[in-house]
C-alpha cells in the first residue's frame, strides 16, 4: 500500500512539475509580435518606448504566425439567441463581451484558430484585459456555430466569426482601458476596444 501511495505521489509531482514548467508567474510586461530596432544610447526612456507593445485598433489587420487577424468589431449582448431554440447566457449578472474577428489562414497547410488544447509555441491565444490587472479568458459555447474556436482553415481560407468572453458589467459600464490581446508564444498583439478616457 504504502509502495503504490508513493508511485502515485511521483506521478503526480512529475506531472505537475511539467504542466508548470511551460508558464511563467510575475510576469509584468506585454511583448509584441512586431519587432522594434531600436539603439540606446543611455537613455531609459527610449529603451522602454522600443520595448512597448504596439497597439492596433479596431478595423486593423495583423500577423500572428501563419494567421491574418483582423478585428472587425466588439461589442456586448446580455445573452446570444442563434435561433429560436437555443438561448446562451451568461453567469448571473455578467454580460456577453464579444470580439467579431476575421481570420485567414496564411500557412502552406490546413491549421485550426483556437484549438481546445493548444501549444504555447505553436497555437494562437486570446485573453481579454481590463483597467490592465484583469484577465478574462474566452468562452467556448458549445453548439454556438458562430464562434471562432476550433475554426478548421484551408491554405488562404478566410473566416468571420465571434470570440465570446463572459465578464462582469463594470467592464462595459467603466472608463477603464480595455485590449482584446491575441498571444503565440511569448508575443502580444494588443488591440484597444475602450481606451482610457
Amino acid at each position: 500500500m504504502k509502495k503504490t501511495l508513493l508511485l502515485t505521489s511521483l506521478v503526480l509531482m512529475l506531472l505537475m512539475t511539467a504542466c508548470s514548467a511551460g508558464t511563467e508567474t510575475g510576469k509584468t510586461g506585454d511583448t509584441s509580435g512586431q519587432k522594434t530596432n531600436a539603439t540606446t544610447d543611455g537613455n531609459d526612456s527610449a529603451a522602454k518606448e522600443a520595448e512597448a507593445p504596439s497597439m492596433y485598433n479596431v478595423g486593423d489587420t495583423v500577423t500572428i504566425g501563419d494567421w491574418e487577424v483582423k478585428l472587425e468589431s466588439f461589442e456586448y449582448k446580455p445573452e446570444l439567441k442563434p435561433n429560436d431554440v437555443i438561448v446562451f447566457s451568461p453567469d448571473e449578472g455578467n454580460i456577453y463581451a464579444i470580439a467579431n474577428v476575421t481570420v485567414k489562414n496564411i500557412g502552406s497547410e490546413v491549421n485550426t484558430f483556437l484549438p481546445v488544447i493548444s501549444m504555447k509555441n505553436k497555437d494562437v491565444g486570446v485573453m481579454l484585459k481590463y483597467d490592465d490587472k484583469y484577465d478574462f479568458t474566452s468562452t467556448n459555447l458549445l453548439g454556438y456555430q458562430e464562434q471562432l474556436y476550433m475554426a478548421s482553415l484551408n491554405p488562404l481560407s478566410t473566416k468571420t466569426g465571434e470570440i465570446v468572453f463572459d465578464t462582469v458589467k463594470e467592464v462595459q459600464d467603466s472608463d477603464k482601458p480595455l485590449y482584446l490581446i491575441f498571444t503565440l508564444g511569448d508575443d502580444k498583439y494588443k488591440f484597444a476596444v475602450k481606451k482610457q478616457k
